[in-house]
């Protein structure tokens, strides 16, 4: 969630005030120190702009530690991806990003 949190540049108190908590809250549900419930998640979800599945990807898979970085820069990417006005230079960069990615 940290990772979402900062590649869509909300503070925890942004983002701890959008879904009715404090930002030491905000910092606990980070650390794992507090569970997160179902209606703060979904506030959480709604305020990152994300699906619910995206909080829990990596979770349970043998490499999410090795996940945790590259997850924020595909984030900031998509976001960043999804604010290009031109239809055509959208093309054009999936078809870039297409041809760099090695299977």
């Amino acid at each position: 969630m940290q990772e979402l949190r900062t590649a869509r540049k909300f503070s925890q108190k942004v983002l701890g005030d959008a879904i009715g908590v404090s930002f030491q809250q905000v910092q606990k549900y980070e650390r794992g120190a507090n569970r997160i419930s179902a209606s703060a998640l979904f506030g959480i979800a709604q305020t990152l702009g994300v699906s619910i599945a995206l909080l829990f990807e990596g979770i349970g898979s043998e490499d999410s530690e090795a996940a945790g970085p590259s997850d924020a820069r595909s984030v900031k990417l998509a976001g960043d991806f999804s604010r290009i006005p031109s239809p055509e230079v959208r093309a054009q960069v999936l078809g870039l990003v297409e041809k760099l990615a090695v299977d």
